[in-house]
């Protein structure tokens, strides 16, 4: 059985520190995931954006499972001096903890249900084979969308490539009218067909892969 699966791998990595979610500490393989999380909460002070790369579906589904869902989670509910820089683990008691706090004002009562049934989704996909474990995540993704708030954002990706990242990021300026192309030229420095070059060259050339990498720096959205 795949170590992610464990909540004590994930403590484990906590406990390390966190440097491991920094993507300067971070060197594309071929065959990588990348991951791509917000968590922005104007009610609790969280504020994170996060580009990991893992090794495989597996590991993605841990880090969601244990970590990013619990922070942003913990995030909805009310809780006294809460630290905004809290990495909040989560395990098998998880799911009890979320039924006894108190939800924010701002949150729908159903929300509770809604996060109960986004974990089980998650839970789920360790069964599947990699595309349907895919297809699992893309599920818990559409429900977390379910849950609109004011000034609250939880949102990921999951992305098979440098060029699939580099695609997407396209797609998601072009349909922003406020950012646009223009936008992310400027953030990357170069113009979007040398951007895409390049994204695909960093997929079997190491030296382009940390270059496309460093141009990722300054995009806003990332």
């Amino acid at each position: 059985m795949s170590k992610y699966r464990y909540a004590e791998y994930w403590k484990e990595k906590a406990k390390s520190g966190e440097n491991w979610l920094s993507p300067s500490t971070q060197i594309y393989k071929q065959n990588d995931l990348i991951f791509i999380g917000q968590i922005l909460n104007i009610y609790s002070g969280q504020q994170e954006s996060l580009r990991l790369l893992f090794p495989n579906i597996q590991a993605v589904t841990g880090f969601l499972e244990y970590i990013f869902l619990p922070t942003a989670f913990i995030g909805y509910f009310k809780i006294e001096k809460m630290d905004p820089k809290t990495i909040m683990l989560g395990d098998a008691t998880f799911s009890i903890l979320l039924d006894q706090l108190p939800l924010r004002e701002q949150f729908e009562p159903n929300t509770k249900a809604t996060m109960q049934e986004i974990l089980s989704t998650v839970q789920a996909s360790w069964i599947r084979e990699e595309n349907e474990a895919f297809m699992q995540l893309e599920r818990a993704l559409r429900l977390l969308e379910s849950i609109q708030v004011d000034h609250v954002i939880t949102s990921f990706n999951i992305l098979r490539s440098p060029s699939g990242l580099a695609t997407w990021l396209v797609n998601e300026y072009e349909n922003e009218p406020i950012l646009g192309i223009d936008s992310l030229e400027e953030e990357v420095k170069m113009n979007i067909h040398d951007f895409l070059q390049l994204s695909r060259e960093a997929e079997s050339q190491p030296f382009q892969s940390k270059r496309f990498f460093h141009t990722l720096e300054s995009v806003m959205i990332l």
